[in-house]
């Protein structure tokens, strides 16, 4: 009876976690939105410091092939970002999601705040996207500290806020997004870990396998974007354990790596500069990439979004990567190379 009660007990907690995981990010299956707001004013938002930045109402409804228009949740988007703020056309998106009606029915329901990334410019817009969407999803394979994702086809609609009963304004835009994982739920998903700042970061306390992951993954596709210190933390978000007070690192924003900016043309180098001054473990965190190697390429084979060359770009300069980990002498010059600045 003990045991009836007890299994009883643990699929209860198991299905209230599920439950509270947003549905939003359970799969991979591109999904159609229509998002109505005043885009004109959101898109001011680029010349508005970040404390000023103002949040706008919009509509979400989405667009299923066999059931038409799902029925619309109100939500707020502001324009976010810094790079990307100051360059692009559209700008990348934040969007708070409100509790409300049809919201329950929603595949919205439990996402609470989101990320949405844009096609920042028309000349390469859809082209960057794509490829940053793919090392998401690479990353995702490392292991569960990770921000998960969902890819979307987005019609952007423009209207007035005073006309914001109008669901179906002039078209705005329409491109391919992608939406990403709320930083406080890759918490939550990994034993509740608390989402920390660079005023509470303490150099001493950053768990190094995981610090070793990050800057590895960050070789593989070419990014020097990342930096973690007593200064800075930039494009990292930082998770502490409120038991054993460690540190865990998850990176994102790679739109400056090679792999996005170069058509997947990767020009590998042997330093390693980001890892100076920490214990850094390498080895250790070598096996994860080698073991996962042949899912790696499937993601970059099987995703849908990139064009043939650039999938064989990508292959022939993960080959190279992957000729340079899992060939010892080769490997222990990276190693190496990437401990000279720790030296005296």
């Amino acid at each position: 009876m003990f045991k009836g009660l007890l299994a009883g007990l643990m699929l209860v907690i198991v299905s209230e976690l599920f439950a509270a995981n947003p549905i939003l990010f359970q799969n991979d299956e591109l999904i159609n939105l229509e998002i109505s707001g005043d885009f004109d004013a959101i898109r001011k938002g680029k010349r508005e410091s970040k404390l000023k930045r103002a949040y706008h109402p919009i509509s979400i409804v989405q667009n299923d092939s066999t059931k038409g228009l799902s029925s619309a949740i109100l939500a707020e988007a502001q324009v976010r970002g810094e790079n990307r703020l100051k360059k692009c056309e559209f700008p990348p998106l934040r969007i708070d999601l409100k509790k409300g009606e049809n919201m329950d029915t929603s595949i919205f329901k439990n996402a609470k705040k989101v990320k949405m990334v844009t096609q920042c410019n028309k000349k390469k817009r859809s082209q960057w996207v794509h490829r940053e969407y793919v090392i998401y999803k690479i990353y995702e394979l490392l292991g569960d500290l990770s921000f998960k994702t969902k890819p979307a086809n987005v019609t952007f609609r423009n209207r007035s806020e005073s006309d914001f009963g109008i669901l179906n304004g002039s078209i705005y835009d329409q491109q391919f997004t992608f939406i990403l994982e709320n930083v406080t739920q890759v918490g939550k998903r990994n034993g509740n870990l608390e989402n920390i700042k660079i005023d509470e970061y303490k150099k001493s306390l950053v768990e190094s396998y995981e610090l070793s992951k990050v800057y590895l993954f960050n070789y593989l596709i070419g990014n020097h974007d990342t930096e973690i210190s007593k200064d800075d933390v930039r494009n990292v978000e930082l998770y502490q354990d409120s038991i054993t007070k460690k540190v865990y690192p998850v990176p994102y924003d790679f739109d400056y790596s090679m792999l996005v900016r170069q058509d997947g043309k990767i020009k590998y180098k042997s330093f390693i500069g980001q890892i100076c001054n920490f214990d850094h473990e390498l080895y250790k965190v070598r096996p994860i990439f080698i073991q996962n190697k042949t899912k790696i390429f499937n993601v970059v084979s099987e995703t849908p979004y990139l064009s043939e060359s650039e999938k064989t770009n990508i292959k022939e300069s993960f080959t190279e990567f992957f000729r340079r980990i899992e060939d010892d002498k080769t490997f222990n010059k990276i190693v190496k190379n990437s401990e000279r600045c720790m030296e005296g």
